[in-house]
């Protein structure tokens, strides 16, 4: 099933497109999976953890109560994505980033009434579910149907919409909570999504170049008809073969360990900073400056990465770069370290999402992008549902922070050797 995916049901063209354009429209559905980069951004825990206080506080509930409803919530939309990731291949990114967003809007909404555990998980749950899953697997795999000679140029534009959100939303999420409320704040959110996000994807999305009859890069297939096989087209493994490699086993967990620990530490951040005396405000600026050093650096990673023939080493340097960041938190004191820490920590995620981004369709191909990805996705998620929990229980436990931030800089150390010894791996079929 798996491997004979319907054409018919994926070949949708958005209302716009009555005529073929006079240019390659891969640029266009590249801006369109940055926006939906961008939009991803209430799910996600950079933009949960300005509200985390304000559950907290209006509650009268523990940080590791929340942190709990947050990693469940997280766990259990996470080990749906294998599925998501075959639908994907099946009905396209187009219809599933508009089915994401809508939910997503939901989430928000129903977010802004929560009065019990029940209902913030639920909200939890629908948010990350819609946002952080779906929304962003669906993204993520357009860029490498459309693109392949210039695959990390074309990836590295699609992560732009990632950074600019990591930058948006912390910020503007603390000052609508600090002017209208975090239950108006949410509603706003979701407004957003219904109003500004989902029009622009149903009216400009393509889920693929053979839905054009293109090959990607921007050959022409033959009249109205798919296009066929192309030079320089990769082996593409199907999700069992992928799996059945260490590489994919290596990769993931080279991704697995970003995840826990990014997520873990952003969604505590503002209380981290608070121990170490800064304000919340000033937290949330340390947040925002993060996406705005790792726009400069996947701009400029992104522009040569594509040259590379072990683009795997690139990996290798950021996982390095995520130790060291990890280590700094620890020592943090004044303002001026802060931002230190902010270019170090920014640097390291944003080449890592773009390097495993990449090297995603370099080693497995693009026909089953979807599918393979959708396995990477329950395990990134997994990781994310794991890392509030153990740094929420620690701080209660240990009243600080200390002991278990510098137990984080052991896991990226790890993936630094492990990224060492990823290879392209051999088609079983050849």
């Amino acid at each position: 099933m798996q491997d004979q995916i319907s054409t018919k049901t994926r070949k949708i063209r958005p209302p716009v497109l009555r005529y073929r354009p006079p240019f390659f429209y891969g640029w266009v559905v590249l801006f369109t999976a940055a926006w939906s980069a961008f939009f991803t951004g209430p799910g996600q825990t950079y933009s949960y953890s300005i509200f985390i206080d304000s559950f907290i506080q209006e509650f009268a509930w523990s940080r590791t109560l929340v942190s709990l409803l947050y990693t469940m919530a997280t766990l259990f939309s996470g080990f749906l994505m294998s599925v998501i990731g075959r639908m994907v291949d099946r009905f396209g990114a187009r219809r599933m980033c508009i089915g994401a967003g809508l939910l997503l809007a939901l989430a928000c909404l129903w977010s802004s009434f929560v009065m019990n555990p029940i209902m913030l998980f639920a909200g939890f749950f629908l948010g990350r579910f819609a946002g952080q899953g779906t929304l962003s697997l669906s993204a993520d795999t357009l860029a490498p149907r459309w693109f392949v000679k210039r695959r990390a140029l074309a990836i590295m534009l699609t992560g732009l919409g990632y950074a600019l959100s990591t930058a948006v939303y912390p910020m503007l999420n603390n000052y609508l909570v600090n002017t209208i409320g975090w239950r108006n704040a949410f509603r706003g959110l979701a407004g957003g999504l219904f109003i500004v996000y989902v029009p622009v994807v149903f009216l400009f999305m393509v889920s693929s170049p053979e839905d054009m009859g293109l090959n990607p890069d921007g050959r022409m297939g033959k009249g109205d008809n798919l296009a066929g096989p192309f030079e320089g087209e990769e082996d593409s493994f199907t999700q069992g073969q992928a799996v059945r490699t260490w590489v994919f086993w290596g990769l993931s967990y080279c991704i697995f360990q970003f995840s826990l620990v990014g997520t873990g530490l952003i969604f505590h951040f503002i209380s981290i900073m608070a121990e170490r005396g800064y304000s919340s405000a000033f937290a949330a600026q340390v947040l925002s400056a993060k996406p705005l050093v790792g726009f400069a650096a996947t701009v400029l990673v992104g522009l040569f990465l594509d040259r590379l023939k072990r683009p795997q080493f690139v990996l290798t340097a950021a996982l390095a770069a995520q130790c060291a960041a990890s280590v700094m938190l620890v020592f943090l004191s004044g303002t001026k370290m802060a931002y230190v820490f902010a270019v170090l920590s920014g640097v390291s995620e944003a080449v890592i999402f773009l390097s495993v981004t990449v090297l995603r369709p370099f080693l497995f191909g693009r026909k089953y992008i979807g599918s393979v990805s959708g396995i990477m996705w329950v395990i990134v998620i997994v990781g994310s549902a794991l890392g509030p929990l153990p740094i929420g229980a620690a701080y209660d436990i240990l009243n600080g922070y200390r002991e278990i931030i510098m137990l984080t800089a052991v896991l990226p150390a790890v993936g630094v050797v492990l990224s060492l010894f990823i290879r392209k791996p051999v088609h079983p079929g050849t």
